[in-house]
């Protein structure tokens, strides 16, 4: 059951991921995002180094726009 909710939340980051690059016009990523989760099918250590890295540099992704809101939008 432990393995099912970190299936679960990785899925859900991609299709997150997926739904913020399709917004911004970026269907590459876009497209990248949501066959990334198809990868834990694959049993190796290539395939799961590459999803972490894949979770890393959406988690930097998610920090760099939060940063350009909080300088952009006015809290006045």
């Amino acid at each position: 059951m432990k393995n099912f909710w970190k299936i679960l939340a990785i899925i859900f980051c991609s299709l997150l991921l997926a739904a913020h690059f399709g917004r911004a016009g970026l269907f590459a990523l876009q497209y990248l995002s949501v066959l990334m989760p198809f990868l834990l099918f694959w049993k190796s250590k290539i395939a799961a180094r590459i999803i972490q890295a894949f979770l890393f540099l959406g988690g930097l992704e998610w920090i760099r726009i939060t940063v350009y809101y909080v300088k952009t939008i006015p809290f006045n």
